[in-house]
Protein backbone atom coordinates (compact mmCIF):
# COMPACT_ATOMS: atom_id res chain seq x y z
CA UNK A 1 0.00 0.00 0.00
CA UNK A 2 1.31 3.67 -0.72
CA UNK A 3 0.73 6.77 1.20
CA UNK A 4 -1.80 6.84 4.30
CA UNK A 5 -4.46 4.61 2.56
CA UNK A 6 -5.60 1.81 4.69
CA UNK A 7 -8.33 -0.68 3.90
CA UNK A 8 -11.63 -0.14 5.68
CA UNK A 9 -12.76 -3.06 7.62
CA UNK A 10 -15.71 -4.87 5.95
CA UNK A 11 -18.81 -5.25 8.04
CA UNK A 12 -17.95 -8.83 8.90
CA UNK A 13 -14.60 -7.79 10.19
CA UNK A 14 -16.42 -5.28 12.52
CA UNK A 15 -18.69 -7.50 13.79
CA UNK A 16 -15.66 -9.97 14.60
CA UNK A 17 -13.70 -7.17 15.97
CA UNK A 18 -16.11 -6.66 18.15
CA UNK A 19 -17.19 -10.19 19.34
CA UNK A 20 -13.51 -10.82 19.91
CA UNK A 21 -13.16 -7.49 22.02
CA UNK A 22 -16.49 -8.55 23.82
CA UNK A 23 -15.16 -12.05 24.80
CA UNK A 24 -11.75 -10.10 26.01
CA UNK A 25 -14.07 -8.08 28.34
CA UNK A 26 -16.20 -11.36 29.52
CA UNK A 27 -12.52 -12.74 30.92
CA UNK A 28 -11.80 -9.51 32.34
CA UNK A 29 -14.60 -9.52 34.63
CA UNK A 30 -16.88 -7.17 33.21
CA UNK A 31 -20.49 -6.93 34.08
CA UNK A 32 -22.79 -7.14 30.78
CA UNK A 33 -23.67 -3.23 31.30
CA UNK A 34 -20.00 -1.98 31.48
CA UNK A 35 -18.54 -4.07 28.38
CA UNK A 36 -21.67 -2.40 26.43
CA UNK A 37 -21.05 0.95 27.52
CA UNK A 38 -17.21 0.13 26.59
CA UNK A 39 -18.33 -0.80 22.78
CA UNK A 40 -20.88 1.79 22.63
CA UNK A 41 -18.09 4.13 23.06
CA UNK A 42 -15.66 2.75 20.86
CA UNK A 43 -17.71 1.82 17.82
CA UNK A 44 -20.67 4.09 18.58
CA UNK A 45 -23.38 3.56 16.08
CA UNK A 46 -21.48 0.67 14.54
CA UNK A 47 -21.78 -1.27 17.59
CA UNK A 48 -23.50 -4.31 18.05
CA UNK A 49 -27.17 -3.70 19.31
CA UNK A 50 -27.76 -4.27 22.90
CA UNK A 51 -29.35 -7.78 22.00
CA UNK A 52 -26.59 -8.76 20.17
CA UNK A 53 -24.25 -7.82 22.59
CA UNK A 54 -26.27 -9.62 25.85
CA UNK A 55 -26.64 -13.08 23.64
CA UNK A 56 -23.29 -13.07 23.24
CA UNK A 57 -22.15 -11.89 26.54
CA UNK A 58 -24.18 -14.70 27.74
CA UNK A 59 -22.66 -17.11 25.50
CA UNK A 60 -18.85 -16.04 25.81
CA UNK A 61 -19.93 -16.01 30.38
CA UNK A 62 -21.18 -19.53 29.98
CA UNK A 63 -17.69 -20.73 28.62
CA UNK A 64 -18.12 -20.38 24.98
CA UNK A 65 -14.65 -19.97 23.51
CA UNK A 66 -15.24 -19.29 19.46
CA UNK A 67 -15.91 -16.07 18.16
CA UNK A 68 -17.14 -17.82 14.79
CA UNK A 69 -20.12 -16.51 13.45
CA UNK A 70 -23.31 -18.30 12.95
CA UNK A 71 -25.69 -17.49 10.49
CA UNK A 72 -28.83 -16.23 13.43
CA UNK A 73 -26.09 -13.71 14.43
CA UNK A 74 -26.24 -12.35 11.14
CA UNK A 75 -30.07 -12.29 10.72
CA UNK A 76 -29.53 -14.75 7.89
CA UNK A 77 -32.92 -16.20 6.85
CA UNK A 78 -33.10 -19.77 5.48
Amino acid sequence: MSGDTFPTLSSLDKLMEQRVNLKCLVKLGKTFTEAYVMLKEVYGNDCLSRTQVFESFKRFKEGRETTTIRAPDLNVKN
